[in-house]
């Protein structure tokens, strides 16, 4: 039976074991400290809300770019929530509405799949070229490929490198960096020299004294026009599962987990008779 309430969703054991790491924290150092609390309860809290809506969603993406999509597996390295109603990094979803532009996408940190699955079912001649130094990751992948038909059409690897992405370059290729700050290694100046006519997306991260995304704007601005994509807010009520929710649960609920930092969207400079590729912002 479904539940109806987020308390409902969590089980007595999960209870039982909140109070206890509370407890362990108190025993081992004195008094908790509230950062080393709050982050147990927000855990506890998200687990609630998390169960909540999995009672609810029916097994597919409920909106964006993605909608429909058998999502079975379970996120890796991500939350559960906003990829279940396809808020997941919304603001990218205005270049995988426009897929279908390309005929190559090449997703180094595929994760278990989202990204990879959702174009290549969103486009039914693209070919997916999936990456992933997890080998649970590369096996989620491969599972929501195939709950999803899309397998025939999705070659999934390990480590991504330059070789790789050159063997794959050309126009008709996107490609997605998202690999915690090591874009920065992959990405090197000779690389995307070859990558010149390819589209990319970049997630940028922190890294001592700054961040990766001053560094390879100044490299890709050789040879892309890069657009910076700044985060945007996400609105729950879109959705009526989270109507009922307190403001808390419908903050957590569409949390990505993630920092401020943004994302790069590179567009390859083109001749006027070549293909525009799709801008932020289009629909």
């Amino acid at each position: 039976m479904a539940s109806r309430f987020p308390e409902d969703s969590v089980s007595a054991a999960r209870t039982e074991f909140l109070f206890n790491r509370i407890k362990d924290l108190i025993d081992r150092i004195g008094s908790a400290s509230m950062a080393d609390v709050a982050k147990i309860c927000i855990a506890y809290r998200l687990s609630a809300v998390e169960r909540y809506v999995a009672d609810r969603f029916g097994g597919r993406v409920q909106s964006g770019p993605f909608s429909g999509m058998r999502y079975t597996t379970g996120p890796k390295g991500s939350l559960f929530v906003p990829k279940a109603f396809g808020t997941y990094e919304a603001e990218l979803s205005p270049i995988f509405k426009q897929i279908d532009r390309y005929s190559v996408f090449v997703d180094v940190g595929c994760a278990e799949g989202y990204f990879a699955v959702g174009c290549a079912r969103r486009n039914p001649d693209l070919q997916v070229f999936a990456f992933d130094i997890d080998p649970k990751a590369r096996d989620s992948c491969r599972m929501l490929a195939e709950a999803n038909g899309v397998s025939d059409r999705i070659t999934i690897g390990e480590r991504c490198t330059a070789e790789d992405l050159a063997a794959h370059a050309g126009r008709g290729t996107l490609v997605l960096v998202d690999i915690e700050g090591a874009e920065v290694d992959l990405l090197s100046s000779e690389a995307l020299a070859t990558l010149a006519r390819c589209d990319l997306i970049v997630e940028t991260h922190p890294r001592r004294g700054g961040s990766t995304r001053d560094i390879l704007v100044d490299r890709l601005a050789k040879t892309h026009d890069v657009v910076v994509v700044e985060q945007t807010t996400r609105d729950p009520m879109q959705f009526p599962e989270l109507r009922k929710l307190g403001q808390l649960d419908r903050l957590l609920a569409l949390w990505e987990g993630r920092g401020p930092e943004p994302w790069l969207f590179a567009r390859a400079r083109r001749s006027g008779q070549d293909r525009q590729s799709p801008a932020v912002g289009d629909s």
